[in-house]
């Protein structure tokens, strides 16, 4: 009988050990299923902001398109400002000549001194 116990007490240990190494297997795979579901929760909310900030990206470009200036656009601004600064050149130089021409007539006025 003293055989017949021992076989009988270590398939008893070893029937437990087994229950309890299954029953740490899938605790461990249960918490990293938990963890791979949180993971994969953070994932969706984050890819969700990222299209989020990506439409509101692309709104803006729209609307920053509108407001900025296009090449035409500046090149017609230039164009404007160079006949401008034309203009007040000649302006300038036919205020030059008049004063050129008021200054001859005061020296041509006053009286020579002998």
């Amino acid at each position: 009988m003293i055989d017949g116990e021992l076989v009988s007490w270590g398939a008893l240990a070893a029937g437990v050990t087994a229950i309890t190494a299954n029953a740490v297997f899938w605790t461990k795979l249960g918490s990293r299923l938990s963890k791979a579901d949180a993971a994969e929760r953070i994932a969706a909310a984050a890819l969700a902001k990222v299209d989020l900030v990506s439409m509101q990206l692309q709104e803006y470009k729209v609307e920053a398109a509108g407001k900025f200036a296009s090449a035409v656009d500046l090149a017609d601004a230039e164009r404007r400002f160079a006949t401008a600064v034309d203009g007040l050149s000649a302006r300038f130089d036919r205020m030059a000549e008049r004063l050129d021409r008021v200054l001859e007539t005061l020296l041509d006025r006053r009286p020579h001194a002998k």
